[in-house]
This record gives C-alpha cells, structure tokens and sequence, in this order.
C-alpha cells in the first residue's frame, strides 16, 4: 500500500509541475497574453540576429531590434486618450565593486545599452520621473536581452525579454489601466555580471520614481518558473495573490544566499538587501539547465506553454503591485518592510502559503514544544510509566538523527562495515568504475544509484522494529509507533529551531512542517491496535507536508543534477557526492523522517528481501552505468571553455596604433622571446609582437578534459596559470581539468592565415575583422607627493591629456623629452605616486586587468571606483596582493581605456612601466631582482578576449566530439605583463 501511496504522489507532483496553461493563438484578442506573438521575438532574437553577447555586432543589431519593437508598442498609445507611452535609451559606462562566489572584483564597463518603455495613466507622472506628493511609485520590471557566451539565449532571457514585450502590448488594451506606472526595463548587458543594471540604477531619470521591481530570469529551457529570491515580505505577498500560477520556496532563497550556486542576475542590482535601494522579486525558469548557457538554448528546445505561464502571472502580478504601491505608499517604501522577508511555499502550484520572518521565528519553535508534551498525551493512554515514554521518546529521536546522517552518507561517502554498500557510495562509485558523472545525460540512473542505497541508511536505524514494539508493548505496537513518531517530531522540531536561529529560516520550514506531521501521526497510530481506517487517515495526514518535500527535491535533485555540467573541475569525486547527498537528502524530504519507522514496520516481514532488492538495484544501476552509459549525449553535452591564448610583449615605444599591423600568429625571433625587453620608461605606444600561442582548454565539470580530446603527448603544453585568466573569477572553477595544446600542433599548416575570421555566411557572429593592433597598456603621466603633505600640496609631474602624452613624450630622435625625464624620477622615502596609464583594445572585448602589488608596496586606490578591495593575496614573506578589475566595452569603435593606480612605498624603484619578457614556452619571464622578493613593485596584467570565431578557434574547437560536446567560452585571448 505504501509503494502503490508514493508512486501516486509521485506521479501528481510531476503532473503539476510539468502543467502549463494552454498556449493563447497569435490571433486572440489584444488583451490576452499570446505565446505565440511572444515568440515571434524570441526566434528574431535568436535565429536571425544568432550571437548578441556584450563586445559582438549582434548585441547592438539586438538593440536596435529592441528599441524598435519598444517604440511600436509606443505608437499603439499614442492612439489612445487615457494611456501615455515613453521610450528611454540610455547608454551607461560606470563600475562597481563586487563580490561572485566571495570573490572580490571591479566591475568595469562602457558604452552598455539600455532600452526602457514607461506606460501610465495620463496625468499620473511627467516625463522627467518627477513625482507629485499624492502620486504612487513605479513599478519595475527587468530582463535582458544580451546573451551567454557561446549561447542563443533562447529562454536566457529572450522568452522573458518577449513575455514582456507581449505583457506592454497586451497591458495598453486592458482595463483598468494599473493603479501605478509600470516600467519596462531591457538591459544590454546582465552576463558579466549585470554592469548594464547597475550603470542604469546610477543614471537613469526614472530611478526616483520607482517603488518595486520584478526581475526575470532563467537557468534552462524547461520552464517552472519559481520565485526563488525576494526583498521585502511584501512583494512576495504580492505575487502570491496576483499570479495566478505562483510558484517558488524559500527554500531556494537560502541555497542562493548562501553561494551553493555559482550564479547571480540583475537583481543584485535593484535589490535593498545588496546594490540598489527596492523591495522586488526574482523569478526564474529553472528547468532543463544542461541547455543553460550553450547553443542548446534555442526556441525550438523550449517546452511549449512555459512562456504562456509567465505571461500571465506577471501580467497579474502587475495588478497586485501596483495596488499595493498606490493602497500603501508608505509602508511600501519603509526600510523595515523593504528590508524585511518571508517564508513561503507553493502546493502544485495552485495555491502559495507565506508568513513573514518575525512570525516564523516564533513559529518554527513550537513543534519542539508540542513534541515535549507529547509522551504526557500518550501516558494517559498506556500502562508504562512516564519516565519510561520518555525514555523511548528519546531513544526515538536518537534513531532519527542516525537516520539523516545515514541516508547522506550512505550514497556520498566511501565507508568501510559488514555490508557491500562501499560499492555503492558515491565517492566508492567512482574509484570502482573510473567514470563519474554517468547519470548526467540520464538523470533517472542517477536515481537508481543513489536513492536505494541513501533509503537503505535511513531505514537502517528502524530496522527491527517489530522486536522493539513487541519488547516495549507486547501485542500492542501502536504504542511503539506513537513513541518512534514521537522522536521524530521532536528531532524535526529541534533541527526547525536551529535552522532558524542560524538563518535558515526556508529550510526550518521543511523540518517544522516534518516535526508538526509526526507530531499528528503519533497521536493518530499511538494506540494500541493498527487498524486500515487509521493507516488511511494517517497518510492523508501526512499528504501536504510530503508534497511539499516531494516538490522542492524534485526541483533541486533536476537542478543540480544538470548544473554539475557547469559546476567546475574541483575533484573528480565532486559531482557524484553532491548528487548522493541530495537523494539522500530527498529521500528525508519524501518521508519527513516519521514516514521512515512506518515503512520499517511494514517491511518486517520481508526485510531481507527488501534490503537484497535495494542492493541489487543500486549495483546493477552502477554496474550498468558504468559499463553501458555515455555520461554525456547531444542534449546534455560535456561544457568545454577554450582559449586561443596569445602571449604579448612589447619591443618598442612610440608608435602610434594606426601605424603598425600585426597578425596574430606572426613568427617571433628566438631573443625576443628569451630575455627581458626592458622598461618603457618613455611615454608613447608600445610596439607589440606576439611571442607565442597556444589553446587552453578546460572542462566545465568534474570529468578530465583528456575523455573528449583528441591529442598527442607531443602537443601538450605545461601549465602557465594564465589560460583563463580572463574569465575571472571562474578561473578557479576551470583549474584541475584542462589540457593546454601546441597551436602548431592543433593548426592546420597555413599558420600565417590562422586568426582569419570564417566569412559571415559560414559561422553565425563573424565580424569579419582581423587584429590589426595588439591590445597594450601603456604611461601617460605621473605625479608624486610627500605622504606627509596634503591632498592640495599635490606635486603635479605631467597633467596632460593624452593627446598631448603621446604628442610630449617622445622626441624625434626617439629620445626623452623634459616631461617623459619627470616621469623617470625615484620616489623618496614617504613619496605617493598616481601613474596615469591608458588601455588600448582596437574594439569591443571583453577584458581582465589585474594589478599586483608586491615587496611591501601598496595600492592606495585606483580611478575604478573608491572601493578597493583585494582580490586575492597570495604568499607569506613577499606577501602578493591583486586588485582584478573586470571590463566590459561594447562600442564597437576602438577603446581607449585612460586610468590611473595611486601606490605608495617607503623605497620604491625607479618610475615607468616595464613589459615582461617571456621564456620560449611563453611564460612570463620576471627580472631577477623580482625572484627573491626584494624589489618592491607593481605588476600589471592585461587580458583582452575577442569573441570572434576565428579559423584558428574552429579548427581547436573541431578536435572535441561534436556530437556530445559544447563550448561554453570560446576567445581569442591577448596576455601581456607589466612591471611597474
């Protein structure tokens, strides 16, 4: 009866989370919210444009696109007598300080695009987002339209990008109007970390006029969009009542919070609780994320009905906010209710129950209360003593915590005992089958694996149960029963409390809701006989709070499963422990822990039977897994990043850019390549030469990179720690897994044409461009200060424009001139300097700058904002600290970046900045004086990645299996290093 009561629920549960409402016809009413005129954008977005990432051609055809569509839906209100329309464009450049997986960095960027559309009530705001006294705050809703790296963005985020342009449409014909207005916001550039949101939150006229904002994302193709992030209770409240189809836990809010997931989106920037100043929500599709971030993520991947879904809750979630930002206004905007939060959680998306922070921590100590009391309930109606309920109440509770660190370690550690079940474990499978990540393409074997061996261990602590009831009561095992559900709600109550007390207030939820379920069953089966009528009635007891459980573990163990793609190659043992430990976990969920002394005594009869069967099934899943199953196929690929990694030096000063041109894989002569070039003392434009090349790649998971690439020993390369350097921070997430290949070995023999971009026609984003400058770094200025003196006694050496640097700083005769010999000058003991410098990329890239200060000397600022925060340190006597800033350019003009560093030390070297050399391997090559850590200095890096598709890129990238591999990052990368 039970294995017939969970197939049934199980079987429900995905039914609903698999419903969507039935697509609307691109011919329905204009009122109505249609799919199918919403995807019309999205195949725009995603078949005609292709690439629209940050730095490509394509992201400004997307925004022209935007902006066009944006400026119809205006035209449709300028046709209407009680609706007023505007469209914004506003191109941001900025930077902001920030942390990704606690990793400090700089966000750099210019020239991002945003588009916003701003419909109202006439009368109720001007065009300037002034407000009147009586007037409500706006309401913000965001998406954003640039895509992944290697990605369509089909779902991410084109389908929220569509849903709201169909929602602005279809909002112009309803009535009534919303209370409040309603900002539609499309940034240009969420991706690298959401610069374009933050550039517009700084800059745009209608920030003032803003109350709340909704932002909406995705992590896959599949749909089930939940809200899994939110500030301020009241915006959840809000959604709740007016989506129709409200889904979301918090649950997920406190696995976000904590960074278990590498990830983030625009709503950092909106939210009070981080960069911006609104109370808002997240929402999110979260399904089928082996299609995130990759060319699977096209329109055609899409499950058909998710996009209606959106649709029409944002469309009643507008309703619902707008009420309360116009009922509200000042509660709304009150830094406790916009900082305050809520627990909450939807049953089958049907109904989504919420109850604020203050009430849940009151709440989520009571079942340990209730539990206290309940052997006194269960004396009255026994013969044993007090002491003696007691004493198998807490019995009870001891087998219950055995059984959550069981059902965990069982699948995800290697242990050693008298059962076979080592074989088993997570780590165990692993080392015995030599092949991890089996169930990645094939998520049901995964649960065939785990989920038996993590039932076995939680039921291994009730096992002989019927010796114990029998022992404790003979003939009568209900009272047993009622004693086992006993400790289970009284584990569940204390696990509720303690959650709580550390901020874990969505998972405190689940156990209170396990503990207050136990707490019912041991007062309904804590008689002395079991009749059917009761069993019956205990199940339908226990039937919410298993859904809940069942729910939320379907979602994550699907979640996580397929973002073990992307989690990085940490250990070989990474992803499969991880997903042990969350069937175990599952298995907790799906039974609340008091499910578990019930199944034991159900099994009684066939307890070894039952325990060969779940043996049987987890070896024979592994056995055939490991034997059988290709961890990866066509729909769930094996991620790969790959570099064509360039390294640079310079050779010679004061050229300008328009001057020279340099194929990327030109021959360099052997002395350059193994000495040091020496420092670029003079201002002017360094002369650059490539040194050497080579492709970096990296896996994107825990399976070595050598299980999908074709090579020879001959064509490895040793590592330099720069090969993905560029895409900090998820530099570390790469390390471990890759192979670096000679490019002489990868290319094919025309190495002089190997940077040649494939023709428009052949490769969709080719922009048909060669390299004609290298990117470089190079002095246009200094000043020096006594430390002692003030900020006005500032010493200026050379405040020229750079114009006039370049113009200045170098004589005819390639000698100094007066201001260049300045520049040289010693800094004396107690002496700051500010070294003004300038950054030339000759378009739009993607960059790291990476400025590392050693030897006792310090960065004091920068001109990237006025937090300086480090972002690695590294060493212990010559202590090295870096400041990593990130940039973003998107014109796709040539850039000139001009900053500048502030340092100060008590013996610093000899001004000017040196290009480092690098041995014939390509390794930077540091002077000796730099080995031993007694020179202090300033060392600055530069990475710069085009995204073009070179023929170079598409020869490495053919040496991966087509078939069951997808580049995740693919660049062209130019590395080069500077002394200071």
């Amino acid at each position: 009866m039970l294995v017939a009561y969970y197939v049934i629920l199980f079987l429900v549960v995905r039914d609903r989370m698999l419903w969507t409402p039935s697509i609307k016809p691109e011919t329905s009413d204009p009122q109505i919210f249609s799919e199918e005129r919403a995807m019309k954008h999205v195949e725009v977005l995603t078949e005609v444009i292709g690439d629209h990432q940050v730095s490509t051609p394509g992201l400004e055809e997307a925004t022209q696109y935007m902006l066009k569509e944006a400026n119809r839906i205006r035209q449709l209100g300028e046709d209407m007598d009680d609706v007023e329309v505007e469209v914004h464009l506003d191109t941001v450049s900025g930077e902001v300080a920030m942390d990704f997986t606690l990793v400090n960095l700089t966000n750099v960027y210019r020239g991002l695009d945003n588009i916003a559309l701003v419909i109202r009530r006439k009368g109720l705001i001007n065009i300037t987002g002034t407000m009147k006294p009586d007037e409500p705050k706006s309401l913000l809703i965001a998406s954003h339209y640039d895509s992944a790296v290697c990605s369509y963005g089909a779902a991410d985020d084109g389908a929220q990008v569509a849903a709201m342009l169909e929602v602005a449409r279809a909002l112009l014909y309803r009535r009534p109007l919303p209370r409040a207005p309603v900002v539609f916001l499309w940034t240009g550039g969420e991706e690298p970390f959401s610069p374009a949101a933050h550039g517009w939150m700084r800059s745009s006229s209608l920030v003032p006029s803003l109350g709340a904002f909704i932002n909406l994302e995705a992590m896959g193709t599949g749909g089930l969009p939940i809200l899994f992030q939110h500030t301020g209770a009241w915006t959840m409240e809000a959604y709740a009542r007016g989506a129709p189809f409200a889904r979301g836990s918090r649950v997920a809010q406190d696995i976000f919070d904590a960074n278990l997931i590498p990830a983030d989106s625009d709503y950092r920037m909106f939210s009070a609780l981080h960069y911006g100043h609104l109370p808002g929500i997240d929402v999110a599709y979260v399904m089928d994320s082996t299609s995130y971030h990759s060319y699977l993520d096209r329109p055609a991947r899409m499950r058909k009905g998710v996009v209606q879904e959106m649709g029409e809750n944002l469309l009643g979630a507008i309703t619902s906010f707008t009420d309360y930002l116009t009922d509200h206004p000042s509660e709304a905007a009150q830094p406790e209710h916009v900082t305050e939060r809520a627990v909450y959680f939807d049953i089958l998306g049907l109904v989504m129950v919420s109850y604020r922070d203050r009430l849940a921590v009151m709440l989520h100590n009571v079942p340990a209360t209730i539990a206290l009391g309940l052997p006194l309930i269960a004396h009255s109606s026994n013969t044993h003593s007090l002491t003696a309920a007691y004493k198998a109440m807490g019995h009870a509770t001891l087998r219950t915590f055995a059984s959550i660190v069981l059902a965990i370690l069982f699948p995800a550690l290697l242990g050693a005992g008298r059962t076979l079940l080592s074989a088993l474990l997570g780590a165990g499978r692993t080392l015995l089958s030599g092949m991890p990540m089996v169930w990645y393409s094939h998520q049901s074997l995964g649960l065939l694996i785990y989920l038996p061996v993590a039932l076995l261990g939680a039921l291994i602590p009730h096992l002989g149960i019927e010796k114990h009831a029998e022992q404790y009561a003979s003939g009568r095992p209900g009272l047993y029963l009622g004693a086992q559900m006993q400790g289970c709600a009284l584990a569940g109550g204390m696990a509720a409390a303690g959650l709580t007390a550390v901020g874990l207030i969505g998972n405190g939820c689940v156990f209170a809701l396990a503990s207050v379920m136990s707490s019912s069953l041991s007062l309904l089966l804590g008689t002395p006989r079991l009749h059917l009528s009761l069993l019956l009635l205990a199940l339908a007891t226990a039937l919410i709070p298993l859904i809940f459980g069942m729910e939320i573990m379907i979602v994550f163990v699907a979640v996580i499963m397929e973002r073990m793609g992307i989690a990085g190659h940490i250990s070989v043992l990474l992803a499969d422990v991880v997903v042990g430990v969350l069937c175990g976990l599952a298995v907790l969920a799906c039974t609340c822990g008091a499910m578990l002394p019930l199944i034991a005594y159900s099994i009684s009869g066939v307890r070894k039977q039952v325990i060969a069967v779940l043996l049987l099934v987890s070896f024979g899943a592994s056995t055939y897994g490991s034997l059988y199953v290709h961890p990866y196929s066509v729909t769930s690929p094996k991620r790969v990043a790959l570099n064509h990694l360039h390294f640079t030096v310079a050779t010679d000063v004061g050229h300008h850019p328009a001057s020279t041109s340099v194929e990327n894989d030109t021959p360099v002569h052997s002395e350059v390549s193994d000495h040091q070039t020496g420092c670029l003392g003079r201002l002017g434009v360094p002369q650059m030469t490539v040194v050497s090349n080579r492709f970096a790649y990296s896996p994107t998971d825990s399976v070595h990179i050598d299980f999908a690439l074709n090579h020879s020993e001959d064509s490895r390369l040793p590592d330099t720690g720069m090969e993905f350097t560029s895409v900090f921070p998820l530099t570390n997430l790469l390390a471990g897994g890759g192979r670096n290949l000679d490019a002489s070995y990868v290319l094919q023999p025309a190495a002089a044409d190997s940077d040649k971009l494939v023709p428009q026609g052949e490769v969709q984003g080719a922009a048909g461009q060669r390299v004609r400058q290298l990117p470089y770094v190079c002095r246009t200025a200094e000043d020096v200060w006594d430390m002692k003196s003030s900020a006005s006694g500032l010493r200026s050496k050379a405040e020229s424009s750079l114009g006039e640097s370049l113009a200045g700083g170098v004589d005819e005769d390639g000698g100094r001139s007066k201001t260049d010999g300045q520049h040289s000058s010693r800094c004396a003991e107690g002496k700051r300097r500010r070294v003004n410098l300038m950054l030339f990329t000759e378009r739009a890239a993607w960059g790291v700058l990476n400025v590392t200060v050693h030897g006792g000397m310090q960065l004091t600022g920068w001109s990237f904002g006025s937090q300086l925060m480090p972002s690695l340190i590294k060493g212990t006597q010559d202590v090295q600290v870096q400041h990593i800033a990130r940039l973003l350019l998107q014109n796709q003009s040539s850039h000139v970046v001009e900053f500048w560093l502030e340092v100060a030390d008590k013996q610093a070297p000899a001004g000017g900045l040196c290009s480092e050399g690098h041995r014939a391997d390509g390794r930077p090559s540091f002077p000796d004086s730099q080995a031993g850590g007694a020179t202090a200095g300033v060392r600055v890096e530069l990475s710069i990645s085009y995204l073009d598709k070179t023929e170079a890129l598409m020869q490495a990238k053919a040496r991966l299996p087509e078939e069951w591999v997808s580049e995740i990052w693919l660049a062209t990368v130019y590395y080069s290093a500077w002394e200071l």
